[in-house]
């Protein structure tokens, strides 16, 4: 088993990056008439054309205004059962950068009241032409490997919700049905996050922000080198190790994360017990040879890390000793004792 624990994992193969996509607007809640500026942002971008989908319930009006530290052509346009897409293609690619693009449009003046859905997505064709199934997305499935895809809604009305809370009689008054929907849309942000505050709690979803709050309530510690996903990680089984706190499963989880290798934790117990007319019970006395109470040994065999050369191996495998015996006196019992040793593998 030991052997097994010393030898190196085999090497995941690297995925290739994906683009991700952002869509944000400026109001979330309209009223017919209003203008909303929709602002497109693709990171990692290594597709060949960028889409962002206009419903009809909106007009365009800065067609050709867009930000973009990357060279691109002018918008192409394709009309659609449902809307308009814009089309930009990348005439400077780059596999890492960050692609901005910022278009307005007006709420149709004569909607009644609709949500409105915007959606930008990627598609890595070579040409425009080879781009018409995903065009007109809502009539074909896009396909994950081949594009990226975000959405996001907007909320058309002709009046505001908030009528509801005042007398019948102000039902009927434009000036005071857009007068309220100016404080609707203030609050319309802090209303949604209340709407989803369990999002807020869930470790895979939260914000980067919250994951240092919900370790300090679980008493973990993140390494300053551990990537988002790795947090995240940590906090999703930062109640059931606090559950398991002080046990022996529960530290090799711990030790396991930190350290990013293999743990062997043996409990030292006593290898026999005798009893005779010469034996003698009573303060200090453990049955068996050579018994140890409270006490364990924590192995490690930590792959080497490829950016350490031969000359600093043995300062960081001090370092990192030094790491995980700190995490080591965090989670056991006070009354409980150990003994160190740690490996480093190639």
């Amino acid at each position: 088993m030991v052997s097994a624990m010393r030898t190196r994992r085999a090497a995941k193969p690297a995925i290739p990056a994906q683009p991700a996509m952002d869509l944000i607007v400026d109001q979330y809640c309209l009223f017919p008439g209003d203008i909303v500026t929709i602002t497109l942002q693709a990171k990692a971008v290594n597709h060949q054309f960028v889409f962002l989908f206009v419903p009809d319930s909106f007009e365009l009006l800065s067609k050709e205004e867009f930000v973009s530290n990357q060279p691109l052509s002018l918008p192409h346009y394709a009309a659609t059962r449902n809307g308009v897409v814009m089309a930009w293609e990348q005439t400077g690619r780059s596999a890492q950068h960050v692609l901005t693009l910022s278009v307005q449009a007006q709420a149709n003046p004569t909607e009644i009241a609709a949500p409105a859905q915007f959606v930008a997505f990627s598609s890595n064709a070579q040409h425009l032409a080879d781009c018409s199934p995903y065009v007109d997305f809502a009539h074909h499935s896009l396909d994950p490997s081949q594009c990226a895809m975000y959405a996001t809604t907007v909320d058309i009305k002709p009046k505001s919700t908030y009528l509801q809370y005042l007398p019948m009689i102000y039902e009927t008054d434009p000036f005071m049905g857009r007068y309220l929907m100016i404080f609707e849309r203030m609050w319309q942000p802090i209303v949604s996050r209340i709407d989803n505050i369990s999002d807020y709690f869930n470790p895979k979803i939260m914000p980067e922000s919250m994951l240092t709050y919900m370790a300090t309530i679980f008493d973990l510690d993140f390494h300053e080198d551990w990537s988002v996903s790795r947090k995240r990680q940590v906090v999703e089984m930062g109640l059931r190790m606090h559950r398991r706190r002080g046990t022996r499963q529960n530290l090799q989880d711990i030790l396991e994360i930190h350290s990013g290798g293999d743990v062997q934790i043996v409990e030292r117990t006593a290898r026999s017990m005798q009893l005779g007319k010469d034996a003698t019970l009573g303060g200090g006395i453990a049955l068996g040879h050579d018994n140890q109470p409270n006490t364990f040994q924590v192995t490690l065999w930590v792959p080497t890390p490829s950016d350490v050369s031969e000359t600093h191996r043995h300062t960081y495998q001090q370092q990192l000793y030094e790491e995980m015996d700190q995490v080591i006196q965090l989670h056991i019992p006070a009354q409980a004792s150990y003994k160190l040793t740690l490996n480093l593998v190639d």
